[in-house]
Parts: structure tokens; C-alpha cells; sequence
């Protein structure tokens, strides 16, 4: 996850042989560690216009989301269920949250309110729901869900209602991400039998693949000005 101004990246890695969080400044050098604590520490993303960062830890005995400084102190804890809460996605005023939880027995989509703490679960009728991310233009959510036995990218409004089907057909289309004008959604697809990365409109229409490396590419994020993807 990139920061508001694109000047910082943020991200888990196992390199402290658990999943720690780590903040990378652009300009080089070596990655700062954030956050270590025991169990898991994932999904970091910055909280628009803020230098807090919204993480999913394991810590208090369940995975819920805080948000913490780049000193990583815990600010707040966010969630609070009793079910796995992680892959928070910010509107972007940072007033509301988009993450996902198994609270209601499997994994779907919900929304808070950061300011009341009010919770509203936007997906039914899906097995599987992942990976929201919260468009640049506040209006949709796009997230993957499970259809038919297969992840699919669909986009839902913040009120959950007029959920949409983006994508469609074999391989597996995961993580998406939206781009700093809201027009197009890049995601990780396996249509040729690994991951890849790849690009369509905001509506569903393919537009092109754009990586073609060895191994899996997963996990796009387009960084605010639309220079440059990091992924996995």
C-alpha cells in the first residue's frame, strides 16, 4: 500500500520468519520495521492523508485491525470481533473502512464508520469475499468473491447495494486495484495457469495483460499518481 503522497510503500514480509510490517521509502534505502509483534501482522494500508497505518494483528489472541504510527504504537483497535478481520481499505476522506471478516461464519465484506464504530455488512449471497478496495472516487468497493467455484472481481457501492459482476470465465481474477482516476482496475488473473497481472475499465471490458515474468505476479497496487504498480 502506497501513502498519500506516493513517497512511502508499505507491506508484510516474512523476512523476521514471521509476518512482520515494514514501511519503504521510494527514494531508497533499506525498509523500516513497524510492527513485530507475536502471531501475524498483515495487510497494511495507510490511512489516507495520515502517516497511521491500518494493520490486521494477532497480538490479543484474534486477528483484529489497528491502526498504528510508523513508530508503531497502536493508535486504536479498530475491530474488535471474535472472527478473523483483516484487508482494510480506506474511503478516501479515511472516515470509513472497508475489510474483511468471517464474523458472520464466512469470509464477506464490511464497512465501518471510524468515527461511531458503526459496522454494516455489504455482501451476501457469496460463498467467499476478499480483498476489498475502497475506489478513488469514494463511489464503489471492488472485491473478489467466490462464483461458481472460482474467484471473480465484482465492485459493490459503500451502501451495498448494486453489486456487479466484472469478470467472468476460467482462471481465478484476484486483488484488485483501482487506479488513481477510478477508470480502470488492475488484478491479479490466472488465466494462463499462473498469476499475472492484468488491466480492464472500471466496467468489466479486459483491456490487456501487462506482465509476462516467470513465477506468479499477485498483488497489484497502483501508487496515487499512476506511475508505477509494485506487486508481489
Amino acid at each position: 500500500s502506497w501513502n498519500s503522497d506516493g513517497k512511502l510503500l508499505t507491506y508484510s514480509s516474512y523476512v523476521k520468519r514471521r509476518p512482520a510490517v515494514f514501511v519503504q521509502a521510494m527514494a531508497g534505502g533499506s525498509g523500516k520495521l513497524v510492527i513485530n509483534k507475536p502471531g501475524v501482522n498483515l495487510t497494511p494500508v495507510f490511512r489516507p492523508g495520515t502517516s497511521s497505518l491500518a494493520v490486521s494483528m494477532s497480538h490479543t489472541g484474534r486477528t483484529n485491525i489497528f491502526l498504528v504510527d510508523l513508530a508503531g504504537q497502536i493508535l486504536k483497535h479498530v475491530t474488535n470481533g471474535w472472527g478473523i478481520d483483516v484487508s482494510p481499505s480506506f474511503s478516501p476522506d479515511g472516515k470509513q473502512m472497508a475489510y474483511m471478516s468471517d464474523r458472520g461464519g464466512s469470509p464477506q465484506i464490511y464497512v465501518m464508520d471510524l468515527a461511531t464504530g458503526q459496522q454494516k455488512r455489504l455482501t451476501f449471497g457469496y460463498k467467499y469475499c476478499a480483498a476489498p478496495d475502497w475506489s478513488p472516487r469514494g463511489d464503489r468497493i471492488a472485491f473478489q468473491a467466490e462464483i461458481d467455484g472460482i474467484f471473480q472481481i465484482c465492485t459493490i457501492k459503500p451502501d451495498g447495494s448494486g453489486a456487479q459482476v466484472l469478470t467472468h470465465g476460467y482462471g481465478a481474477k484476484e486483488d484488485p486495484s483501482w487506479s488513481p482516476d477510478g477508470r480502470l482496475i488492475a488484478y491479479a488473473g490466472r488465466q494462463t495457469g499462473r498469476y499475472q497481472i492484468y488491466v480492464m475499465t472500471s466496467n468489466g471490458q479486459p483491456i490487456k495483460r501487462l506482465t509476462s515474468l516467470p513465477g506468479e505476479q499477485t498483488d497489484p497496487a497502483w501508487s496515487p499518481r499512476g506511475v508505477s504498480r509494485p506487486l508481489n
